[in-house]
């Protein structure tokens, strides 16, 4: 029973590897735009010194971002990775 439930899940889990981390980065860009900036223009993303090491570190921060501003709170996680992937292609460029 074990192994057939260990069997399934990696069957589920390679069936959804093409599709994870494919993120729509017009979308990301549009949300972007008409909640972040609202806020704060680009600068903060343009600091040397920023502490933003990994696509973690950025993942975490849109998530403070949305939680401290109620900005996005309306997203689907979906969006999240949209805006995520976004801002790391214009700005960041982390892996």
């Amino acid at each position: 029973m074990a192994k057939t439930t260990q069997l399934i899940s990696a069957l589920l889990f390679t069936l959804l590897l093409p599709t994870a981390g494919v993120a729509d980065t017009e979308n990301g860009q549009e949300l972007h735009d008409a909640e972040c900036l609202r806020c704060h223009g680009t600068e903060p993303y343009m600091k040397e010194d920023t502490k933003l090491k990994t696509i973690f570190d950025l993942k975490r921060q849109v998530s403070m971002c949305i939680t401290m501003t109620g900005a996005g709170a309306d997203w689907f996680p979906e969006d999240q990775d949209d805006v995520v992937e976004y801002m790391n292609k214009a700005f960041y460029h982390v892996k």
